[in-house]
């Protein structure tokens, strides 16, 4: 079994409003990646929401029952709490963990890949590369779950267990450039969004 971890609790405040809520493909970030999870091979999903979780309640309530929905009231204090609130959550019969943040848009085809990568190879941890740059989402074995317990912010979080356990890392090249976005301010967005998301999605000029 495979867990996602949806980190949907930041404050967005490079970006000036609310990251889930730009338009993406049609859709608001925030629905758009709990879609493609759903879309995905992926068991379990669980969306941790932080600051003005008001803002993604509504697209939760009609989701199956593969989701669970989680309140981190210290997402103050970095994207490592939202990782610890969410892994707490997870059960004994889980395999493998698939960190997926808001701000880095992700497809069920990518997840596949990675799962593929996970279910044939001795590897513990997973990262889709796009023309040998390392990509997201990061799929990391349940038999590093303890390590993953020790995480701190001052360590830099996930970046830590990439460090230390540097020779389990299998890249999964793939031929989708999506996997380098990440949307952490209005430049990073413009950069991204497909220029009919331009023109009909959110203003940020």
């Amino acid at each position: 079994m495979i867990a996602a971890i949806f980190l949907a609790a930041g404050q967005s405040s490079r970006m000036g409003q609310p990251k889930g809520l730009l338009s993406w493909r049609g859709k608001p970030l925030f629905d758009y990646q709990l879609q493609q999870l759903k879309r995905s091979s992926v068991e379990k999903i669980v969306v941790v929401l932080g600051h003005q979780p008001e803002n993604y309640q509504s697209f939760i309530e009609s989701t199956d029952g593969r989701c669970i929905l989680v309140q981190n009231d210290h997402w103050h204090l970095g994207r490592t709490s939202s990782i610890l609130k969410g892994i707490s959550h997870i059960q004994d019969s889980v395999d493998a963990l698939l960190f997926v943040n808001l701000d880095q848009p992700i497809s069920p085809s990518i997840i596949a890949q990675l799962r593929t990568s996970f279910e044939k190879t001795s590897s513990m941890i997973h990262i889709p590369s796009y023309q040998g740059r390392r990509g997201h989402p990061i799929l990391i074995s349940s038999e590093l779950l303890g390590a993953l317990h020790s995480i701190s912010e001052e360590t830099q979080g996930l970046k830590s267990i990439v460090r230390e356990y540097e020779k389990e890392i299998a890249y999964v090249e793939v031929e989708d450039a999506s996997v380098l976005y990440n949307f952490n301010t209005p430049m990073d967005y413009k950069e991204g969004v497909p220029d009919e998301n331009l023109r009909n999605g959110t203003d940020l000029t």
